[in-house]
């Protein structure tokens, strides 16, 4: 079989992953018909899509949501990894390693249109530590409630309890939100978790337009992104994540490559084209 979009011929076992995936999105209730088409990108996993809050989930399977609805001052790129800086143009570490002090990039939009600041940085970091939720439990070793301010509309600074060798590599765990959107929508000080358990307050790539916890998310792409989609023409218009049950991922898995690459394919980033693959260590059981 050939894909018309690239000209490239598809092999054996992409057409059998693909084949045994679509099947199961039918079943999930799905329209499969544009998995392979220029603007749309599927995928799935057996993760349950039970919120689509950035500061609630902090497993492989869900990091869909988080990078392509959120942005955070950093992001790994590349493979291998690397650290780089993202919403944030950079940032300075004092000499003795207990205040990062960041500094963000002008104009950024939320996608309601409003510009993101160094105030949002603060109040997702507070919002973080007061859900206790998704990497709270990481941060909470590391910084008090009230940590980060913001030193002006585009600066923000952390200030540490002790040095810690880690804390940048989990700076990209900030996910950043619409701090006046979550306040409009809060219910008697919760800090808008039933609202945005169901509902995006981000400025990622894509905005969410569709969310059922039995099926998944539907994102369709954000024209004023801060990255720019000039240079990425190929890239989606749309993406969709789905929950295939772990039953259903294991058969998946062992019907295309005996237990060597399965069809679960949770995305780590669409827009910058980074990927994760699900692997089996058996050929009924995806790992």
């Amino acid at each position: 079989m050939r894909d018309r979009t690239r000209g490239r011929a598809f092999s054996r076992r992409e057409l059998m992953a693909y084949s045994g995936t679509a099947a199961l999105a039918a079943a999930a209730g799905f329209n499969t018909t544009p998995a392979l088409a220029k603007s749309r990108f599927v995928f799935a996993n057996e993760s349950d899509y039970d919120t689509v809050d950035p500061h609630a989930a902090f497993d492989v399977g869900r990091v869909a949501v988080r990078l392509n609805l959120y942005d955070g001052l950093m992001r790994w790129e590349s493979n291998p990894a690397a650290l780089e800086p993202w919403m944030a143009e950079s940032h300075s570490i004092s000499p003795d390693g207990l205040t990062y002090t960041f500094k963000l990039r002008r104009g950024v939009k939320f996608h309601d249109g409003s510009e993101v600041k160094a105030q949002d940085v603060v109040y997702s970091l507070d919002r973080i530590l007061a859900v206790g939720k998704g990497a709270a439990s990481q941060f909470k070793t590391m910084v008090d409630p009230g940590a980060a301010k913001a030193l002006d509309d585009y600066t923000v600074e952390f200030r540490l309890k002790m040095p810690s060798a880690i804390f940048l590599a989990l700076v990209p765990e900030i996910h950043i939100v619409n701090t006046a959107l979550i306040k409009k929508n809060e219910l008697n000080g919760d800090w808008g978790q039933a609202w945005l358990s169901k509902n995006s307050a981000g400025s990622g790539a894509y905005k969410l337009t569709q969310f059922d916890p039995a099926i998944g998310f539907v994102g369709e792409r954000f024209p004023d992104h801060f990255k720019g989609w000039a240079r990425n023409g190929s890239m989606r218009s749309s993406s969709a994540g789905s929950r295939i049950p772990t039953r259903a991922c294991s058969v998946s898995c062992a019907a295309t490559s005996r237990g060597s690459a399965a069809t679960c394919r949770p995305t780590s980033s669409i827009a910058s084209r980074q990927t994760a693959t699900r692997r089996c260590s058996k050929p009924n059981r995806c790992a």
